[in-house]
């Protein structure tokens, strides 16, 4: 991580080992992890990487507030810790109570309006996953999210306030890091726990378009993905879907399914005894030589290659009986 302006930015890489209840969720799957175990089996093995800005953090005190027609380029996550706010955008009003999180989507104009004293908790943050989806559009949790331990919420943002503020300490940006993620996964918890409704749609944007592709991919890469295929998900034309892709993510759909592709098949040779046609086979190669050739050329290893190092590494490592 490295620290710049006051603005914090980095990578939490989490590496989570074990075996998880069969009725977890696929969100509490994906960000519940903060421990690492040693496997009990390799297959157990789940990896997830968050890239994380954060740009402010503060605890606002007002007798009033009257804003109109803000907007940001990144996320505004603001916790009303005593209050009453009355909170529009794009034609649409929410209420949002003591215990209530407002989440603002950037470059989006909002509203915030309260005629009595209150105070908020507040940070400006990007988060993005390890396909650089941002992690907020991954999960469209509703403009206003109630949570359930509001206290234990106030009491983590403490945390990040102070690590903010402690600028010359070596593990600032560490902490600011994992306290702003806690406060985020507390607010997917909390919205998923009440149902996951939806972002509405007059607060969509393109990106917010994009997740549902890059989830289809995932759930079909052993499968051939043509580009019309991919447009046909967000109903738009193929050249049009490519063009709005490659301004959103920086990379044309095909790139990005060559990158989710070489995830997996990384992930299959460090995690399992699978063999190597049936990894193809997964990653929507029916051809092993041809797999082979391209896992090499994009990591300067081959299959093997690649799964023996994996394994002498790991196997310096005392593992569990």
């Amino acid at each position: 991580m490295t620290f710049l302006s006051n603005r914090l930015h980095g990578r939490i890489a989490f590496l989570l080992f074990g075996r998880s209840p069969g009725n977890v969720s696929p969100l509490k799957s994906l960000l519940g992890m903060g421990v690492v175990i040693m496997p009990a089996h390799p297959s157990l093995a789940c990896h997830h990487q968050i890239r994380l800005s954060i740009y402010e953090v503060a605890r606002s005190v007002y007798q009033s507030l009257n804003l109109q027609n803000l907007s940001h380029p990144s996320w505004i996550i603001s916790h009303v810790r005593c209050g009453t706010v009355k909170t529009s955008s794009q034609g649409l009003c929410f209420i949002a109570q003591a215990g209530d999180v407002m989440v603002h989507p950037p470059s989006l104009p909002f509203s915030e309006y309260a005629e009595f004293p209150g105070e908020h908790e507040w940070f400006m943050a990007d988060l993005w996953d390890e396909n650089h989806v941002e992690l907020l559009r991954l999960f469209p949790v509703f403009p206003v999210v109630t949570l359930k331990n509001p206290a234990g919420y106030s009491a983590q943002f403490a945390k990040l306030l102070l690590a903010w503020q402690d600028i010359h300490h070596p593990l600032r940006n560490a902490r600011v890091a994992a306290s702003a993620y806690d406060l985020v996964l507390q607010i997917l918890n909390d919205w998923e726990d009440r149902g996951s409704p939806p972002r509405p749609e007059p607060l969509q944007t393109h990106a917010d378009r994009f997740p549902a592709v890059i989830r289809f991919m995932h759930e079909h890469l052993d499968q051939p993905l043509r580009l019309a295929e991919l447009a046909d998900i967000v109903h738009w034309h193929p050249n049009y879907f490519h063009k709005v892709f490659r301004q959103t993510y920086g990379i044309s759909p095909g790139q990005m399914l060559r990158r989710i592709r070489l995830e997996r098949a990384s992930m299959l040779l460090q995690t399992t005894d699978e063999a190597i046609e049936h990894i193809a086979r997964a990653c929507g190669m029916n051809d092993p030589a041809y797999f082979s050739r391209w896992f090499k050329q994009s990591t300067g290893l081959a299959p093997t290659a690649y799964r023996r190092h994996l394994r002498r590494q790991r196997n310096h490592y005392p593992s569990s009986p």
